[in-house]
């Protein structure tokens, strides 16, 4: 029979305890290393953009905290969209590419939220 290892972490320990709010989401633990990035370079680039603390597990699970839904949402994508392209070549710049037009549509449903708030 064979046994298994546990890691026991505790609540004394900075970050850990229970989660109150935010949004958990699982990845094939593969695809963790890109989601990730070089030297946190992926992870940090999704947490700047959607203004989320994101913490990613080696075991594929990932717990999203925003300020609000819409941001939790924003950074679910995103990673979404990491994963399903991580075996793409220059990903990086692709995800920065995909921050861009996210962001440029979101700003011309804005102002189009703006133009129909006005013609009431």
């Amino acid at each position: 029979m064979k046994r298994r290892g546990v890691d026991l972490t505790t609540k004394t320990s900075r970050g850990l305890g229970k989660l109150e709010d935010g949004m958990i989401m699982h990845i094939n633990s593969n695809k963790v290393p890109r989601i990730i990035g070089r030297e946190g370079s992926m992870i940090s680039m999704i947490k700047n953009e959607t203004e989320c603390n994101i913490t990613v597990g080696q075991n594929g699970i990932i717990w999203i905290k925003g300020d609000n839904l819409n941001n939790e949402l924003f950074a679910k994508e995103a990673i979404i969209f990491i994963a399903n392209k991580s075996f793409v070549e220059g990903l990086t710049e692709k995800v920065k590419e995909w921050f861009e037009s996210k962001r440029k549509r979101l700003k011309k449903e804005v102002k189009e939220e703006k133009i129909k708030g006005e013609d009431k």
